[in-house]
């Protein structure tokens, strides 16, 4: 595949697999990680086009940090971690403030069932849904398990 002008922002970087698959056809990709040792592990890989930092993606800092906007934002669990619906539509709003027109955050089903119960809540399709009445977002099931949040333009 040739390399397009494609921005990713990956969330919970984990093995970094995301990165390594699709590093070489993107433009870039910068990765958000509240775990020193994912970070440790990133860097050490020195995948070209593939930034990380250690950050929080509920923090109000998510903006200053980011260095682009993006066409997909992806994130496997919205809520995981989320202690409150502050948090977790401050994390919205980061998002959508960083999201090209017609990006799409992409998220899963299986990741949004993984959660710790102090630690986070559960969503589900129809959660999703229930956002585009606050935000300027139309959700959509890309598959059974993958629905994508796209930015109204």
């Amino acid at each position: 595949m040739a390399h397009t002008e494609v921005q990713i922002l990956h969330i919970g970087v984990g093995n970094s697999k995301l990165a390594q698959r699709f590093a070489s056809r993107v433009q870039g990709i910068e990765g958000l990680t509240v775990h020193p040792n994912e970070k440790i592990f990133a860097d050490s890989l020195a995948i070209p086009n593939y930034t990380i930092h250690m950050l929080n993606k509920y923090s109000r800092q998510v903006l200053s940090v980011l260095s682009y906007t993006y066409d997909f934002i992806i994130d496997n669990n919205l809520a995981s971690f989320a202690c409150c619906k502050t948090h977790f539509f401050v994390m919205i709003e980061n998002y959508l403030s960083v999201l090209r027109s017609r990006g799409r955050i992409l998220t899963c089903q299986i990741g949004m069932d993984a959660y710790h119960d102090e630690l986070g809540c559960s969503m589900t399709y129809t959660d999703l849904v229930g956002l585009e009445s606050q935000f300027p977002v139309l959700v959509s099931k890309l598959n059974d398990v993958v629905y994508a949040l796209t930015l109204r333009s």
